[in-house]
């Protein structure tokens, strides 16, 4: 069921607490009197209905003595944001509340214009260009699917994979990202890729949901499987990231492995060039029997890095082998950018999944920066 349409409160605007208030949206608050209060549930009503998604409505009760408003008085209203004032307002007419919060060129926010493209300095480039291109142009839904607080479980329930792009209509952001996300969409669908449904909720309608999901910022991406926990997507906010992120999660891991030819078939050959694309740094977790006790642990955390890289799992006694080979001992990993790039090994100090996965993302993080520094050196030697 999703949140009322107009909440009522009898203390002061600055003492409301709402579901809204956590995502991010603004509260606008009408003050009700005695005599009319039936009047202003047909107005704040109304108004919900005209600014629903937008705005959360509180309908404020005078006759309370914690309610100290000035009569002159009729409405206020409160940004997102922690520490955002209460604006107090004299409206004469509900069209000036609409206008309020739907006019995208009245002063004040022309003036905070310059303010708001600055803060895009901080996000993805991809994203920051989006913003700016795509502003004010409408968006083709029909590749996603838009959920309810009614579809919402069923279709999670229902699909292989669902991902879903939780979002507000008023950030800039969000919609921006809108459109790569339904590029994603459309990219899953010319590759043939059937088992991935691509879903969006907009936390500003169905704020009980997103509530319920502990939805903290806008966007947000996650996956989800059935009967498992959702898993969220922390990369850059593009097309092909996102796109990455999907085909990586729906590949096993870890990827067990039985043989030494198999193990080479992983980091360099006819397994390892089949996901290269999207995983062109692969992570092998070497150990000398399935009966170590570290194999469990280095299997939640492979579950966990699912979308992030490709895992695989050798546990034999010929994995000696590796470990002879790069000077390492059992258990270990190998961090491999295939046939011609380096591999790294670690020794593992097995103990929580967490702190494991912590561990190998550090290592694909060193992998990485070792990678573009050893670019950046090639390309900064004088050409002859």
């Amino acid at each position: 069921m999703e949140a009322p349409l107009v909440s009522e409160a009898s203390v002061e605007p600055s003492e409301v607490n709402m579901v809204h208030s956590h995502l991010q949206v603004p509260l606008l608050f009408l003050f009700s009197q005695p005599h009319t209060v039936a009047l202003d549930r047909v107005t704040a009503q109304t108004l919900a209905w005209r600014l629903r998604g937008q705005v959360g409505l509180v309908l404020i009760h005078r006759e309370s003595p914690d309610v100290k408003i000035p009569l002159e008085y009729n409405a206020a209203y409160r940004l997102p944001g922690e520490g955002s004032e209460v604006k107090y307002l004299i409206l004469n007419n509900l069209e000036e509340v609409i206008d309020l919060f739907r006019d995208e060129s009245t002063p004040e926010e022309e003036e905070e214009d310059d303010d708001n493209w600055a803060t895009l300095d901080v996000l993805d480039d991809e994203v920051a260009e989006s913003v700016y291109r795509d502003r004010g142009q409408s968006l083709d839904m029909d590749a996603v699917t838009e959920l309810t607080a009614d579809t919402f479980h069923s279709t999670v329930a229902e699909s292989d994979y669902t991902v879903v792009l939780f979002y507000v209509k008023w950030d800039a952001v969000s919609m921006a990202f809108m459109q790569s996300y339904i590029e994603v969409s459309e990219s899953l669908e010319d590759a043939d890729v059937s088992d991935v449904e691509l879903a969006v909720l907009d936390c500003g309608e169905w704020t009980d949901v997103c509530s319920a999901q502990k939805i903290r910022s806008f966007p947000t991406v996650r996956l989800y499987r059935p009967q498992e926990p959702s898993q969220p997507y922390q990369g850059m906010l593009g097309t092909e990231s996102v796109n990455r992120f999907i085909m990586l999660s729906r590949l096993v891991s870890p990827v067990l492995l039985s043989s030494p030819d198999e193990v080479t078939s992983f980091l360099e050959g006819d397994l390892y060039q089949r996901h290269a694309a999207i995983a062109p740094v692969t992570v092998l977790g070497l150990f000398s029997s399935t009966a170590d006790a570290g194999v469990p642990v280095f299997k939640e955390a492979a579950k966990a890095l699912r979308g992030e890289t490709m895992v695989g799992l050798f546990a034999d006694r010929q994995a000696e082998i590796w470990a002879v080979e790069y000077s390492v001992t059992l258990p270990a990993i190998l961090v491999s950018r295939g046939p011609t790039g380096q591999t790294e090994a670690h020794s593992l100090n097995l103990c929580m999944p967490d702190q494991l996965v912590t561990h190998i993302q550090r290592a694909l993080l060193d992998t990485f920066v070792s990678l573009f520094v050893s670019q950046v050196d090639r390309n900064s030697i004088p050409q002859k």
